[in-house]
Protein backbone atom coordinates (compact mmCIF):
# COMPACT_ATOMS: atom_id res chain seq x y z
CA UNK A 1 0.00 0.00 0.00
CA UNK A 2 1.42 3.59 -1.20
CA UNK A 3 -0.41 6.67 0.15
CA UNK A 4 -3.60 4.58 1.30
CA UNK A 5 -3.90 2.90 -2.27
CA UNK A 6 -3.62 -0.72 -2.67
CA UNK A 7 -1.10 -1.87 -5.32
CA UNK A 8 -0.99 -5.48 -5.12
CA UNK A 9 -2.98 -8.26 -2.88
CA UNK A 10 -2.10 -11.87 -3.77
CA UNK A 11 -1.65 -15.46 -1.94
CA UNK A 12 0.25 -18.39 -3.66
CA UNK A 13 0.60 -22.62 -2.50
CA UNK A 14 3.51 -24.31 -3.10
CA UNK A 15 4.03 -27.64 -2.05
CA UNK A 16 5.02 -31.62 -2.83
CA UNK A 17 6.64 -34.17 -2.05
CA UNK A 18 10.67 -35.34 -2.06
CA UNK A 19 12.67 -38.62 -1.42
CA UNK A 20 16.33 -38.66 -0.51
CA UNK A 21 18.17 -41.79 0.11
CA UNK A 22 21.53 -43.33 0.59
CA UNK A 23 23.15 -46.07 -1.62
CA UNK A 24 26.69 -47.19 -1.75
CA UNK A 25 28.09 -43.49 -0.81
CA UNK A 26 25.51 -41.96 -3.06
CA UNK A 27 22.75 -40.19 -2.22
CA UNK A 28 19.72 -39.76 -4.44
CA UNK A 29 17.22 -37.04 -4.49
CA UNK A 30 13.72 -36.51 -6.65
CA UNK A 31 10.51 -34.16 -6.27
CA UNK A 32 7.29 -33.48 -7.69
CA UNK A 33 4.64 -30.56 -7.39
CA UNK A 34 2.19 -33.44 -6.64
CA UNK A 35 1.22 -35.01 -3.06
CA UNK A 36 -0.62 -38.40 -3.21
CA UNK A 37 -0.16 -41.62 -2.25
CA UNK A 38 1.34 -42.23 -5.83
CA UNK A 39 3.79 -39.46 -5.68
CA UNK A 40 4.90 -40.89 -2.82
CA UNK A 41 5.88 -43.80 -4.10
CA UNK A 42 7.13 -42.44 -7.37
CA UNK A 43 9.71 -40.08 -5.77
CA UNK A 44 10.90 -42.78 -3.33
CA UNK A 45 11.76 -45.02 -7.00
CA UNK A 46 12.91 -41.83 -9.04
CA UNK A 47 15.15 -41.00 -6.27
CA UNK A 48 16.67 -44.92 -5.84
CA UNK A 49 16.91 -44.52 -9.96
CA UNK A 50 19.10 -41.41 -9.29
CA UNK A 51 20.87 -43.04 -6.81
CA UNK A 52 21.39 -45.54 -8.71
CA UNK A 53 22.50 -43.78 -12.34
CA UNK A 54 25.36 -41.97 -10.93
CA UNK A 55 28.20 -42.51 -12.85
CA UNK A 56 30.87 -41.35 -10.57
CA UNK A 57 30.97 -42.91 -7.50
CA UNK A 58 33.31 -41.58 -4.11
CA UNK A 59 36.67 -42.82 -4.42
CA UNK A 60 37.18 -44.10 -1.19
CA UNK A 61 35.49 -46.28 1.15
CA UNK A 62 31.64 -45.50 1.58
CA UNK A 63 31.27 -44.03 5.08
CA UNK A 64 27.41 -44.94 6.63
CA UNK A 65 25.66 -41.32 7.83
CA UNK A 66 26.30 -41.25 11.63
CA UNK A 67 23.30 -42.81 13.86
CA UNK A 68 21.28 -39.68 15.34
CA UNK A 69 18.32 -39.61 17.60
CA UNK A 70 15.18 -39.56 15.54
CA UNK A 71 12.36 -37.12 15.78
CA UNK A 72 9.23 -37.34 16.45
CA UNK A 73 6.12 -35.06 17.53
CA UNK A 74 3.60 -32.93 16.53
CA UNK A 75 4.77 -29.14 16.23
CA UNK A 76 1.44 -27.34 14.74
CA UNK A 77 2.14 -23.73 15.84
CA UNK A 78 -0.95 -22.40 14.30
CA UNK A 79 -3.18 -19.47 15.98
CA UNK A 80 -6.06 -20.51 18.23
CA UNK A 81 -7.38 -17.24 17.10
CA UNK A 82 -10.10 -16.36 14.15
CA UNK A 83 -8.09 -16.05 11.37
CA UNK A 84 -7.74 -12.62 9.53
CA UNK A 85 -9.37 -12.11 6.94
CA UNK A 86 -8.60 -10.07 3.62
CA UNK A 87 -10.59 -7.39 4.06
CA UNK A 88 -9.24 -7.38 7.57
CA UNK A 89 -5.38 -7.55 6.48
CA UNK A 90 -6.20 -4.33 4.04
CA UNK A 91 -7.90 -2.79 6.81
CA UNK A 92 -4.67 -3.15 9.22
CA UNK A 93 -2.37 -1.28 6.74
CA UNK A 94 -5.42 1.44 5.66
CA UNK A 95 -5.65 2.78 9.32
CA UNK A 96 -1.48 2.63 9.81
CA UNK A 97 -1.17 4.40 6.68
CA UNK A 98 -3.37 7.14 8.13
CA UNK A 99 -1.90 7.53 11.52
CA UNK A 100 1.21 8.07 9.91
CA UNK A 101 0.23 10.56 7.77
CA UNK A 102 -1.42 12.44 10.16
CA UNK A 103 1.75 12.55 12.50
CA UNK A 104 4.75 12.53 10.34
CA UNK A 105 3.30 15.25 7.64
CA UNK A 106 5.98 16.00 6.16
CA UNK A 107 6.56 12.13 5.09
CA UNK A 108 6.58 12.11 0.98
CA UNK A 109 5.97 8.43 0.79
CA UNK A 110 4.72 5.80 3.45
CA UNK A 111 4.98 2.39 1.40
CA UNK A 112 3.17 -0.77 3.61
CA UNK A 113 3.33 -4.21 3.02
CA UNK A 114 1.81 -6.89 5.41
CA UNK A 115 3.20 -10.60 4.67
CA UNK A 116 2.35 -13.70 5.95
CA UNK A 117 3.22 -17.49 5.42
CA UNK A 118 3.62 -21.03 6.52
CA UNK A 119 5.94 -23.93 6.20
CA UNK A 120 3.89 -27.19 6.81
CA UNK A 121 5.55 -30.21 6.88
CA UNK A 122 5.08 -34.03 7.43
CA UNK A 123 8.66 -35.95 7.00
CA UNK A 124 9.06 -39.99 7.50
CA UNK A 125 12.17 -41.61 7.91
CA UNK A 126 13.29 -45.40 7.67
CA UNK A 127 15.68 -44.95 10.95
CA UNK A 128 12.11 -43.79 12.73
CA UNK A 129 11.51 -40.13 12.57
CA UNK A 130 8.30 -38.78 12.24
CA UNK A 131 6.99 -35.44 12.51
CA UNK A 132 4.37 -33.40 11.72
CA UNK A 133 5.24 -29.32 11.56
CA UNK A 134 2.86 -25.87 10.76
CA UNK A 135 5.30 -22.98 11.53
CA UNK A 136 3.76 -19.26 10.96
CA UNK A 137 5.41 -16.00 10.19
CA UNK A 138 3.80 -12.58 9.88
CA UNK A 139 5.46 -9.32 9.16
CA UNK A 140 4.68 -6.19 8.70
CA UNK A 141 7.08 -4.08 6.07
CA UNK A 142 7.28 -0.14 6.77
CA UNK A 143 9.52 2.42 4.49
CA UNK A 144 9.27 5.85 4.83
CA UNK A 145 10.87 8.91 2.15
CA UNK A 146 11.56 12.62 3.15
CA UNK A 147 12.73 14.97 0.38
CA UNK A 148 16.45 16.29 1.65
CA UNK A 149 18.75 18.61 0.06
CA UNK A 150 20.59 16.28 -2.32
CA UNK A 151 17.18 14.69 -3.33
CA UNK A 152 14.97 11.75 -1.66
CA UNK A 153 15.39 9.50 1.61
CA UNK A 154 14.43 6.33 2.22
CA UNK A 155 14.55 3.87 5.62
CA UNK A 156 12.66 0.96 5.53
CA UNK A 157 12.27 -1.41 8.96
CA UNK A 158 10.43 -4.81 9.41
CA UNK A 159 8.42 -5.76 12.48
CA UNK A 160 6.62 -9.33 13.36
CA UNK A 161 7.63 -12.36 13.34
CA UNK A 162 6.67 -16.07 14.98
CA UNK A 163 2.83 -16.49 14.49
CA UNK A 164 0.26 -15.66 12.23
CA UNK A 165 -1.22 -12.34 11.26
CA UNK A 166 -3.93 -12.42 14.71
CA UNK A 167 -1.26 -12.87 17.00
CA UNK A 168 0.78 -9.63 16.12
CA UNK A 169 -0.19 -6.09 17.14
CA UNK A 170 0.09 -3.99 13.80
CA UNK A 171 -2.13 -1.29 15.51
CA UNK A 172 -0.86 2.38 14.57
CA UNK A 173 -1.37 2.72 18.77
CA UNK A 174 1.27 -0.40 19.38
CA UNK A 175 3.64 0.21 17.06
CA UNK A 176 4.11 3.96 17.77
CA UNK A 177 6.95 4.30 19.67
CA UNK A 178 8.57 1.74 16.64
CA UNK A 179 7.69 3.91 14.11
CA UNK A 180 9.09 7.30 16.25
CA UNK A 181 12.57 5.85 16.57
CA UNK A 182 12.33 4.64 12.74
CA UNK A 183 11.23 7.92 11.40
CA UNK A 184 13.94 9.89 13.81
CA UNK A 185 15.85 7.52 12.39
CA UNK A 186 15.50 8.54 8.90
CA UNK A 187 15.49 12.26 9.79
CA UNK A 188 18.85 11.82 10.92
CA UNK A 189 20.01 9.61 7.74
CA UNK A 190 18.59 12.89 5.80
CA UNK A 191 20.48 15.70 7.58
CA UNK A 192 23.46 13.33 7.44
CA UNK A 193 26.93 13.86 5.55
CA UNK A 194 28.80 10.96 3.51
CA UNK A 195 31.17 9.10 5.73
CA UNK A 196 35.01 9.68 4.81
CA UNK A 197 37.04 7.45 3.58
CA UNK A 198 39.14 5.27 5.27
CA UNK A 199 40.08 2.63 7.76
CA UNK A 200 38.07 3.14 11.00
CA UNK A 201 36.42 1.74 13.85
CA UNK A 202 32.54 1.21 14.04
CA UNK A 203 29.97 0.07 15.99
CA UNK A 204 27.87 -2.82 14.63
CA UNK A 205 23.72 -2.87 15.44
CA UNK A 206 23.14 -6.12 16.94
CA UNK A 207 21.43 -7.21 13.63
CA UNK A 208 24.20 -6.10 11.44
CA UNK A 209 26.45 -8.10 13.70
CA UNK A 210 24.14 -11.35 13.62
CA UNK A 211 24.20 -11.11 9.98
CA UNK A 212 27.93 -10.98 9.45
CA UNK A 213 28.11 -14.12 12.34
CA UNK A 214 25.22 -16.08 10.13
CA UNK A 215 27.31 -15.53 6.78
CA UNK A 216 31.48 -15.40 7.81
CA UNK A 217 31.25 -17.85 10.94
CA UNK A 218 28.09 -19.89 10.35
CA UNK A 219 28.72 -21.08 6.95
CA UNK A 220 32.52 -21.32 7.66
CA UNK A 221 31.21 -24.10 10.20
CA UNK A 222 29.11 -25.78 8.17
CA UNK A 223 30.67 -29.78 7.97
CA UNK A 224 30.63 -29.99 4.03
CA UNK A 225 32.28 -26.54 3.63
CA UNK A 226 34.94 -27.80 6.54
CA UNK A 227 35.61 -31.31 4.48
CA UNK A 228 35.95 -28.93 0.99
CA UNK A 229 38.97 -27.29 2.90
CA UNK A 230 37.12 -24.03 5.07
CA UNK A 231 39.77 -21.72 6.66
CA UNK A 232 37.98 -23.02 10.10
CA UNK A 233 38.54 -26.79 9.22
CA UNK A 234 41.65 -26.90 11.73
CA UNK A 235 41.22 -24.38 13.91
CA UNK A 236 38.96 -26.52 16.38
CA UNK A 237 40.01 -25.63 20.13
CA UNK A 238 41.68 -22.52 19.21
CA UNK A 239 40.93 -19.19 20.40
CA UNK A 240 39.01 -17.50 17.01
CA UNK A 241 38.07 -14.77 18.60
CA UNK A 242 37.64 -12.03 21.86
CA UNK A 243 36.97 -14.12 24.80
CA UNK A 244 33.78 -11.96 25.41
CA UNK A 245 32.18 -14.07 22.28
CA UNK A 246 30.29 -16.93 22.35
CA UNK A 247 28.15 -17.96 19.34
CA UNK A 248 25.49 -20.82 19.00
CA UNK A 249 23.04 -22.48 16.74
CA UNK A 250 19.53 -22.98 18.66
CA UNK A 251 17.53 -25.18 18.05
CA UNK A 252 13.18 -25.01 18.18
CA UNK A 253 12.72 -21.17 19.19
CA UNK A 254 16.24 -20.52 20.99
CA UNK A 255 17.56 -20.07 24.54
CA UNK A 256 14.68 -18.14 25.66
CA UNK A 257 12.15 -19.32 23.70
CA UNK A 258 11.08 -16.40 21.39
CA UNK A 259 12.90 -16.86 18.27
CA UNK A 260 10.86 -15.47 15.14
CA UNK A 261 11.33 -19.42 13.76
CA UNK A 262 10.76 -23.02 14.73
CA UNK A 263 12.98 -25.86 13.92
CA UNK A 264 12.47 -28.90 16.02
CA UNK A 265 13.27 -31.83 13.85
CA UNK A 266 15.91 -31.02 10.35
CA UNK A 267 15.38 -32.55 6.99
CA UNK A 268 17.15 -35.57 7.96
CA UNK A 269 14.59 -36.57 10.77
CA UNK A 270 17.44 -35.69 13.29
CA UNK A 271 15.68 -34.82 16.86
CA UNK A 272 17.41 -30.43 16.60
CA UNK A 273 19.36 -29.98 19.77
CA UNK A 274 21.91 -26.44 20.60
CA UNK A 275 25.07 -25.99 19.09
CA UNK A 276 27.92 -23.92 20.85
CA UNK A 277 29.93 -23.20 17.98
CA UNK A 278 32.40 -20.47 20.08
CA UNK A 279 32.31 -20.63 23.30
CA UNK A 280 34.14 -17.37 25.37
CA UNK A 281 36.33 -17.18 21.95
CA UNK A 282 37.14 -20.78 21.83
CA UNK A 283 35.96 -23.14 18.56
CA UNK A 284 33.89 -25.86 20.29
CA UNK A 285 32.35 -27.11 17.10
CA UNK A 286 30.82 -27.50 13.85
CA UNK A 287 26.86 -27.94 12.39
CA UNK A 288 26.79 -31.31 10.44
CA UNK A 289 24.65 -33.22 8.59
CA UNK A 290 24.46 -37.12 9.44
CA UNK A 291 27.31 -37.47 6.60
CA UNK A 292 29.42 -34.62 7.82
CA UNK A 293 29.09 -35.76 11.08
CA UNK A 294 30.53 -39.45 10.47
CA UNK A 295 33.17 -37.91 8.26
CA UNK A 296 34.60 -35.88 10.61
CA UNK A 297 33.75 -38.19 13.45
CA UNK A 298 31.53 -35.92 15.44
Amino acid sequence: MRKGVLLANGQSRDGGVSARLFDKGVYGFAATPRDDDAAIGAVIAAARDNATNVTTRPRRRPITPAASAPGEGVFDHRSRKSAASPAERVAILARLDVAMRQKFSDLVNVDLALNANASEKALVTSEGGRTYSYVPRAVLVVKMAVEANDGLVELHDVIGGFGEIQDQRFDAESLLPWLDALYEELRLKAEGGQCEAGAHDVVLDSELAGILAHEAIGHTCEGDLVLAGSVAGDRLGEQVASEKITLGDYASRGPDGGGTIAIHVDDEGTLCRDVTIIENGILKGFLHSRQTAAELDA
